[in-house]
This record gives structure tokens, C-alpha cells and sequence, in this order.
């Protein structure tokens, strides 16, 4: 597949993405108006507060074409926002309320006014064999439709604000486009081929064409004065990497890291593809980026999350996407995490991920960096490590399965995912592939970190 059709598929998706979240977004709004009214047609057919004008025959009709009405758009809203890519919900979430690890309380809260919406049409069908009694009991409960729609309207208002409109949308497509145009231009600084969905797994082990031992590989090429942007690291390095859906597409992807060979660069050193699996092979996976950098001689990780913070999400992205979490938590270290919040709400804007990326202060305890302590500090605020004898990738931040990596390695696994493992394999040993950030300091003329 070609650059070009590489770009004009990405701003597709981020297309139809788009016309999804518009049709669910305007829909809800109008639901919110129809329950309102229904509501109050509903109190006026029962107290009888009716005029001439409007006789209480005529406030009954109104009150049940605008409920039928509100049932039918009703299915659109949840169906498109559903379909939506930019966050799997699934079905199940969207029956029984607060199931769902993305957003537990607003959808929780949108699945409860489905289900009574639901109710009160089921029984009204069944009215004849109900009897009045039960379906009037059913139809009162059902006026709690509206404030916990209202509830929902409002914890779900501006979640995807921002990259909304046709603007944002244009300007999406655009930049990819610039990437696409710019591919020779980076091919000269030695990135390697982007990955497709239709590559194969043997070819991505075969070296790219372009030279893959250029170094720097994570860092920008000269520091500058703040952190790359979002259009500046598309140039750079192109569209992120496919998105495995399937089963079976993630199991291809996390063997390409396999291959690659690539280990945790946050100090043990091991094997990141064997992280995947075990996470990968639970339900309701969560992923955490573990940038503390509690060492106080250590700022390699520092200076990645404050030069390429894009490259660290990309990774963050593709770890959740390899692990099917529909989350992932970058704990990065205090001074560099707003660089880090500001580049998710960059992402936010562009509408680039479909998984939730969020961004905590890390703790600046020494001990603080363990995997178990992050996950503790995450879930209690105690920088701590954890006594206990099950994996985290059994049961970690709030019991769930949790793959908890290393920042750096999550940078890495970025490019595995665009380049495939034989570009990554192109520089450093046989046993230890790939590249490495480390901190110079002590004797050091000039401390840095360098690569």
C-alpha cells in the first residue's frame, strides 16, 4: 500500500469517525429535548392541566407520538455511538449499566435511561396482559429517564470536544496528506517503511529501504526550545501503526515485537513481547506508561517525554490496541507531565486515538518507579510497592489486567509497530537490538542524555 493511500485511508477512517460521533452527539441532544417534553405532557395528561386549545385527548396523542418518536432516535443514538471506532463500548455495556471500563459512570448513566426507556415500550406492547396497575407502576418509574439523561449529558459533554468540526476534520486529512508528501523527505533521515495491514509478517522482518541505522531514532535530530508537535511528528515518522481489531491480527502483531526482540528499557529488562501475551490473553486489559524516573542520576526518560511525547503515546496507543484495553495511563514524572497532558489534548483535538489516553502525576519517590508502585500510587496515592504474590498482569490497577511499561520501551514498540522488526533489529547487537536511551552525568563534562 502506498503513502498516499496509507494518508487518504487514515483520514477515511477519521471521516467516518467523525460523521458517527456527529450523528450521536446531535442526537442526543435532541433525545434531551424530546424527554423534557415528553415529561411535561406526561404530568399535564395526569393532572389534567389541559386548555381548550389543547384538550386532554390532544396532550395524550402529542405526548405518545413524542414518545415513539423519542424510542426510535433513541435506537440511532445508541447505534451510533456504538459503531463509533474512536472507543469500543460494546453490547453488553449498552444493556447493563455501568459495565463499561470506558467512562463507567456516563455511559452507566446512558445505558440506565435506555433500559427504562426500554421498560416502559416493552410494557406498554404487554399492557393488555400487565393489567393497568403494573404498567402504570412501570410508566411512573420511567420519569427518571430524563435526569439520568440529563446526568448523562452532562458527565459525557466535552469528552470529544475539540477536532469536532469540519475544520479539525479538514485539518486532519491534511496532515496526513503532508505526511504522505513529506516520505521521501524523511526517507533521508533514515525512517523506515510504515507497516500495513496487509503486510505480512515475514516481510516486516526484511530491512526497509531507507537506512534504518540513522540515528537519533527517538529524539528529535537537535533539542528545540519545547516538545515536538503533533503535525511535526506525523512528518517525522508518518501515521501510527495498524490497529489490531482481531484476535488473531494481535497475535501477528505482538510476534513482529517477538522478533524484534525488544526488552523493557526500564531497568529489567524483559521481554516486552511476553508482557503482551500474558495481558492480551485477559479481558479488560488496562495499560499503564510508567514514566517516574525515580533515580535521581536517571533523566533519559525526562527528556524523551519532553522532546517526543507523541512518540511515547503512540506507543501507549499501540500497546492498548496489541492487549485489547480500551485505556491506557501514562504515570509520568511531575516536571514533565503537563508537556505530556498537553500532547493528549493535541491528540484529542486531531481525534487521532481510539482508546482513552490520560496522563497522572508520577510520585517522586525513589521506590516510586516499581510497576506494583505505580499501580498503588495510581489506585491509593501511596508510592509503594505492593506485597503480593499475583502478576499485574492478572490483577493490577483496580483488579483488572494491567500491562505497566516503561516509557521508552513504549516509544519502541511505536516504531516496531510502523517499521516492523528487521528495521528495529538494524542497529545494536544480536542479543540486545535496537537502540537506547541513557543519562550521562558524574564525570560527564556536560550531563545529557544521549542515545
Amino acid at each position: 500500500m502506498s503513502a498516499h493511500l496509507i494518508a487518504a485511508h487514515a483520514a477515511a477512517s477519521a471521516t467516518g469517525s467523525q460523521d458517527l460521533w456527529l450523528v450521536s452527539r446531535a442526537s442526543g441532544l435532541v433525545l434531551l429535548v424530546l424527554f423534557s417534553a415528553v415529561m411535561v405532557l406526561g404530568v399535564a395528561t395526569r393532572t389534567r392541566a389541559t386548555t381548550r386549545r389543547w384538550p386532554r385527548f390532544a396532550v395524550a396523542e402529542l405526548h405518545r407520538s413524542l414518545s415513539l418518536f423519542a424510542v426510535a432516535l433513541l435506537g440511532l443514538h445508541v447505534a451510533t455511538a456504538l459503531l463509533d471506532p474512536y472507543v469500543s463500548i460494546g453490547w453488553i455495556a449498552a444493556v447493563l449499566p455501568f459495565t463499561s471500563h470506558y467512562e463507567t459512570l456516563a455511559l452507566g448513566a446512558g445505558t440506565l435511561a435506555v433500559d427504562l426507556g426500554g421498560a416502559v415500550l416493552i410494557t406498554s406492547l404487554l399492557r393488555s396482559r400487565l393489567g393497568l396497575r403494573t404498567w402504570r407502576a412501570v410508566h411512573y418509574l420511567a420519569y427518571l429517564t430524563w435526569p439520568v439523561a440529563f446526568v448523562h449529558a452532562i458527565l459525557t459533554h466535552g469528552r470529544r470536544d475539540g477536532g469536532g468540526g469540519p475544520a479539525d476534520q479538514a485539518a486532519q486529512a491534511g496532515s496526513g496528506q503532508r505526511g504522505a508528501r513529506h516520505r521521501r523527505h524523511t526517507a533521508a533521515r533514515g525512517l523506515g517503511t510504515p507497516m500495513t495491514p496487509q503486510t505480512s509478517v515475514i516481510r516486516l522482518t526484511v530491512a526497509c529501504g531507507r537506512d534504518p541505522a540513522r540515528l537519533p531514532r527517538l529524539l528529535p535530530d537537535g533539542f528545540g526550545a519545547g516538545p515536538m508537535s503533533l503535525h511535526d511528528h506525523l512528518v517525522r515518522y508518518g501515521p501510527p501503526g495498524p490497529q489490531a481489531r482481531s484476535r488473531r491480527r494481535r497475535e501477528e502483531l505482538i510476534a513482529e515485537v517477538e522478533l524484534a526482540g525488544l526488552a523493557g528499557r526500564g531497568g529489567a529488562g524483559f521481554p516486552t513481547a511476553r508482557k503482551l501475551a500474558a495481558v492480551a490473553a485477559r479481558r479488560h486489559a488496562i495499560v499503564v506508561g510508567n514514566g517516574t524516573e525515580g533515580e535521581p542520576a536517571s533523566a533519559k526518560d525526562k527528556v524523551l517525554m519532553a522532546q517526543s511525547p507523541h512518540l511515547v503515546l503512540d506507543g501507549a496507543a499501540a500497546a492498548a490496541y496489541l492487549v485489547g484495553a480500551p485505556e491506557a495511563i501514562i504515570a509520568a514524572h511531575s516536571a514533565v507531565s503537563d508537556i505530556v497532558s498537553a500532547a493528549v489534548w493535541e491528540r484529542r483535538q486531531a481525534r487521532l486515538d481510539r482508546v482513552r489516553l490520560s496522563v497522572v502525576p508520577a510520585s517522586d519517590r525513589f521506590v516510586g518507579g516499581e510497576a506494583s508502585a505505580v499501580v498503588h500510587w495510581l489506585e491509593r496515592g501511596i508510592p509503594r510497592p505492593k506485597a503480593t504474590v499475583r502478576r499485574l498482569s492478572e490483577r493490577g490497577l483496580h483488579g483488572r489486567p494491567t500491562l505497566v511499561q516503561n516509557v521508552e520501551t513504549l516509544a519502541h514498540l511505536a516504531l516496531i509497530t510502523r517499521y516492523g522488526a528487521g528495521w528495529f533489529r538494524a542497529v545494536g547487537t544480536a542479543n540486545e537490538p535496537g537502540s537506547m536511551l541513557v543519562t550521562l552525568a558524574g564525570a560527564a563534562g556536560i550531563p545529557a542524555s544521549t542515545r
